[in-house]
């Protein structure tokens, strides 16, 4: 089991197109969301984009002040 990370806590995550993010435009593979891969590794056809935490504390805020622009 992979190291237990939220693709809602990284700064890549696209709250505008729910289940994707910079590294998977098209939708993040199943293996990631459901922990089985830990994403702060390179993985495949991730576009060298890994996990990255949210640093602000509000972590809501900070995706949609980023996806608004």
């Amino acid at each position: 089991m992979a190291k237990e990370i939220s693709c809602l806590d990284c700064k890549h995550f696209d709250l505008g197109n729910w289940g994707t993010c910079k590294a998977y435009k098209d939708g993040i593979p199943f293996e990631i969301v459901s922990g089985e891969l830990s994403h702060t590794d390179k993985l495949p056809n991730d576009n060298g984009i890994r996990f990255e935490p949210i640093k602000d504390t509000n972590a809501w805020c900070y995706i949609l002040q980023k996806n608004r622009t």
